[in-house]
């Protein structure tokens, strides 16, 4: 019970994560919030790592890290004992296609790390190959909490998605009653899960 005064999530400018009510707080955009008269309370944003457009004199490692720090900054401004997580997505899709500086994310997962505070890492656009690797996090060496997942899974033939976790958080939620009871009207569709198997299927070879 000592963490449910982390109730914070931090987000990035020009981020996108979604269209519902919290996953739109999450975007990082305005247009999404005057809308919709959004964010909800307890999401705030961070500048994001957008070297070419704001780089300025900085090598890409130099702004890479800097722009991670900015994150250390928010959480001392905010107190660490209310930051629950921080979320990105490991190239900024609708964005602007912001490919982060190397320095970027082993820096974030550092801070991350030390504050004892969730690392999530939304693969609704990188994952399943698009970067070279399954997904995005591999890539650019950093090991998530929390992984949304859609898209590449069935190849955007079906409608499919979920959210894979760390062992740590499903000790969690099994230590408090076996059972995660949120759920969409078509959650597990079988036609939804016959495309995303035939889809990993085929990415085998």
């Amino acid at each position: 019970m000592k963490n449910l005064k982390r109730r914070i999530i931090i987000s990035r400018k020009r981020a996108y994560h979604g269209s519902t009510v919290a996953a739109a707080s999450l975007c990082g955009d305005s247009i999404y919030h005057e809308m919709d008269g959004l964010p909800i309370p307890d999401i705030v944003h961070i500048d994001c790592p957008y070297w070419y457009g704001e780089g300025g004199d900085l090598t890409p490692d130099e702004f890479g890290l800097k722009s991670a720090q900015s994150l250390e900054s928010k959480i001392k401004d905010l107190g660490p004992e209310k930051v629950a997580a921080f979320i990105g997505e490991p190239i900024q899709g609708a964005g602007g296609l912001i490919v982060p500086p190397d320095t970027y994310w082993p820096e974030i997962q550092r801070i991350c790390e030390k504050y004892g505070i969730l690392l999530i890492s939304d693969e609704v656009i990188c994952g399943f190959g698009r970067t070279g690797n399954w997904f995005g996090c591999e890539t650019y060496g950093f090991k998530p909490d929390l992984m949304p997942i859609a898209k590449g899974l069935s190849s955007g033939y079906m409608p499919i998605g979920g959210v894979m976790i760390h062992d740590k958080i499903a000790e969690v939620l099994i230590k408090k009653g076996g059972e995660f009871s949120h759920g969409y009207t078509y959650s597990g569709h079988p036609v939804a899960c016959a495309a995303g198997i035939a889809t990993l299927e085929i990415d085998r070879y």
